[in-house]
């Protein structure tokens, strides 16, 4: 079929080019483009902190005018444990979100500990500079699990969304699992609201305007 024609010229025409070289197993890549700027962000372990707090943020800028990755950088800068990176851009800003550990881990923590542990923390990409700004804490770490941020802009607000459980269970098998909700208006993000719950464990979500 034509379908079929274009998929295999498209494939023989493509030239692929490794970005990474010994990545971490659990990378997690994501990348974006506003059109103008090309970010790519992902999970590299970083074993001068240790096997339990290895896991860290990285991320690289493509320069079109030499086609080259910039050479990654730390998105932040502690030494606790990142997970989940979300970049999202509405054509014109670009947004980071990640779950972030209020502490270093131990060997006598649990994945609950963990979970407890985890904080929502959000970037946004400086074009002047090439660099993402320090992330901002939007939720802190308390005794609930916060996960798998995301974000959008919506009605031209920022909007944060993660998932959470009452509980601190990894597995949100107990208690509540909720989505919770947060907007920026002028660079400040707005005190967390419950968006939805469910007594089961929410596996995944989406947030982004609708048409």
């Amino acid at each position: 079929s034509s379908r079929r024609k274009l998929r295999s010229a498209a494939s023989e025409s493509a030239v692929y080019k490794s970005m990474i070289t010994g990545a971490y197993r659990n990378a997690q890549p994501v990348s974006i483009s506003n059109g103008d700027i090309s970010v790519m962000a992902y999970i590299d372990a970083n074993i001068a902190r240790g096997d339990l707090n290895a896991p860290q943020l990285m991320y690289s800028v493509y320069n079109k005018s030499n086609n080259t990755w910039s050479e990654p950088l730390a998105v932040d800068n502690n030494e606790t444990i990142d997970q989940a990176p979300y970049l999202y851009t509405d054509g014109r800003d670009i947004y980071l979100t990640y779950s972030d550990a209020a502490r270093e881990l131990t060997e006598t923590d649990t994945l609950d500990d963990y979970a407890r542990l985890r904080s929502v923390a959000v970037a946004k990409f400086n074009a002047e500079t090439g660099k993402f700004d320090s992330p901002q804490i939007v939720a802190a770490a308390d005794n609930s699990d916060k996960s798998t941020p995301k974000i959008s802009v919506i009605n031209g607000t920022p909007t944060l969304m993660w998932r959470t459980n009452s509980n601190g269970d990894y597995f949100g098998t107990s208690g509540t699992n909720s989505l919770m909700i947060s907007r920026c208006t002028g660079g400040v993000w707005s005190k967390a609201e419950e968006f939805a719950a469910e007594s089961t464990a929410v596996t995944d979500f989406e947030i982004g305007e609708i048409g």
